[in-house]
């Protein structure tokens, strides 16, 4: 096993690792981006209640509080794996990352070419040797821009699959910029603010607009897309040891009974009965 940190302005930004092994010690509120280069054998996630087989030559890219739940591993897995804070992501200012981060959402995992994998390989193994030289005045500056060659490939990678190519040179339509601006109010606001009318008075739009362009560029509804994020979240806490009414009011509900009747209208269960349907399986 291989494994290195990197710490900036006192905050997690990356660890980089080799092995057979899946990392499990991750903040427990970290904002991240998971990545996982397959090297040899099989592993499989699921993800938001979907199953997901990664295998060698693939890569699996979980999207910020999707909560991956590892099920089985084969003998012969190996993978690089990262982790990289949603911070350190924006500093790297890869355009259109939303939108290709939204592709990956649909679907997590690519299936790389030869000459794909062992580029991505490289870029790993370049950042792992930089993070061994404790004396190297550019190490930052090597893992920046490696980090940002990495997710620039991925982007294009992500845009090949869907057939839906966007240059770096290209602008966002107006619907895809404004798409992105509610995204990111509802990740700032989503633990307080659960109602479309919020949103798109932040954004000087009307509900009726604001529903229409985030459902034309996710295929989901502004309300469906507050409820999916505050349901992530909620499954994430119910993992954790924090009470049904701490997880409750963390998120903004009234009270545990309007929590509950929320959770069970998404899930079919109650977030008690769910928390011990999900708790014995290992997470990432």
């Amino acid at each position: 096993m291989q494994q290195d940190f990197l710490r900036l302005d006192n905050s997690l930004i990356l660890f980089i690792e080799q092995g057979t092994t899946i990392r499990r010690d991750v903040p427990s509120d970290s904002e991240y981006i998971y990545i996982a280069l397959v090297e040899s054998g099989t592993c499989t996630y699921t993800i938001e209640g979907a199953d997901y087989v990664v295998s060698a030559g693939d890569i699996l890219v979980i999207i910020q509080n999707q909560s991956p739940v590892l099920q089985q591993r084969s003998e012969d897995f190996c993978a690089w794996t990262a982790l990289l804070s949603r911070e350190y992501v924006n500093q790297l200012h890869v355009p259109h990352t939303y939108m290709m981060f939204l592709s990956l959402r649909r679907d997590p995992v690519l299936h790389l070419s030869e000459n794909s994998w062992k580029q991505l390989d490289s870029c790993f193994n370049l950042i792992s040797t930089t993070l061994q030289h404790t004396n190297n005045a550019y190490k930052k500056q090597t893992i920046y821009y490696a980090l940002k060659t990495y997710l620039f490939t991925i982007a294009f990678l992500a845009q090949a699959r869907n057939k839906e190519p966007l240059t770096h040179e290209q602008e966002l339509t107006r619907e895809q910029d404004l798409t992105m601006r509610f995204m990111d109010l509802l990740e700032e606001n989503y633990r307080t603010q659960h109602s479309v009318t919020f949103y798109a008075e932040q954004m000087h739009l009307s509900v009726k607009y604001v529903s229409a362009i985030v459902k034309a560029s996710t295929g989901k509804t502004a309300m469906k897309c507050i409820a999916d994020r505050l349901l992530e979240q909620a499954e994430k806490m119910l993992r954790q040891p924090f009470t049904i009414s701490e997880v409750c009011y963390e998120l903004g509900f009234q009270s545990p009974s309007a929590f509950g009747k929320f959770f069970r209208t998404k899930t079919g269960i109650g977030p008690r009965e769910w928390r011990k349907q999900n708790t014995t399986t290992n997470k990432v």
